[in-house]
């Protein structure tokens, strides 16, 4: 993608894109806003920083962590899905063993009565 017109990618320090390693000039922030320095110096460290962050040595990436990260991702779904094909099963296992013990045990009913009303009338 080409850099917008008015910016250029040359190194004077006075145009916007340019300057050492790429940063935009002192004062010019986003859109050439001047909201970009702040009062105390610290253009000085955001640079500083910069400069320490560009210089900072990079680990390298192992050409092979695109196999594994694809192979421990495959690994992690077939977990998942056997968690999930166990949790299933260990509901549908309860709803069967309650639905069998509602219709064994019949909890609705009323309890019968431990003792019988008098059989002679008065």
């Amino acid at each position: 993608m080409s850099p917008p017109e008015g910016t250029g990618t040359g190194a004077a320090a006075g145009t916007p894109g340019g300057g050492a390693g790429g940063e935009e000039a002192a004062g010019a922030g986003v859109g050439g806003a001047g909201g970009g320095a702040v009062v105390g110096g610290g253009d000085r460290k955001e640079q500083e920083v910069r400069r320490l962050l560009a210089a900072a040595a990079r680990p390298r990436v192992p050409p092979d962590l695109f196999a594994r990260a694809l192979a421990h991702g495959g690994r992690a779904r077939r977990h998942e899905r056997w968690r999930r094909l166990l949790l299933w099963l260990v509901l549908t296992t309860a709803a069967v063993a309650f639905t069998v013990w509602a219709w064994t045990v019949e909890p609705w009913e009323a309890p019968p009565m431990r003792t019988t009303p008098p059989l002679e009338p008065w």
